[in-house]
């Protein structure tokens, strides 16, 4: 399903984006990171060795 044109005009544009994930004892971690889009899914920047992967894999609707 294509994004709404706003949320890709936002990705596209030079702003960060907070993603929160939880860390294994529950608590949210929230960061700023910079985000983009292919036009139908939001791409979060980030690396395999950050924390923000592993918190964010098995999250219901994440896409890590």
């Amino acid at each position: 399903m294509p994004l709404d044109a706003d949320v890709v005009r936002l990705a596209k544009g030079k702003n960060l984006a907070t993603v929160v994930t939880l860390m294994p004892d529950g608590q949210p971690q929230a960061l700023l990171t910079w985000v983009d889009t292919d036009g139908e899914h939001v791409l979060v920047n980030t690396e395999p060795q950050r924390q923000r992967p592993g918190t964010s894999a098995g999250t219901p609707g994440s896409p890590c």
